[in-house]
């Protein structure tokens, strides 16, 4: 299970990324923007991104008990800049 919270955000705004996997050996979340974190289970509340600049894909990498991987992935997306003109 992967959230990202809130999924839709202004330009530099920061997200709460938590997870929790069961039935694994070892996971590694990770975000196109470069954020990364090596954790079966996200810190309690969750683990704040880097301000977020672009739409950003955060990717939830696990090894089960047998070896296989098994991913999850949720997207951030960045609401539009209007401007009255």
């Amino acid at each position: 299970q992967l959230r990202a919270n809130p999924s839709l955000v202004h330009p530099r705004d920061t997200v709460k990324v938590s997870w929790s996997a069961l039935h694994v050996s070892a996971c590694v979340t990770t975000g196109s923007n470069g954020d990364s974190w090596r954790a079966i289970e996200s810190a309690l509340g969750g683990n704040v991104s880097a301000p977020i600049i672009q739409s950003t894909i955060y990717t939830l990498s696990c090894v089960d008990l047998q070896g296989g991987t098994i991913e999850k992935n949720v997207t951030v997306n960045i609401l539009p800049d209007w401007r009255e003109q």
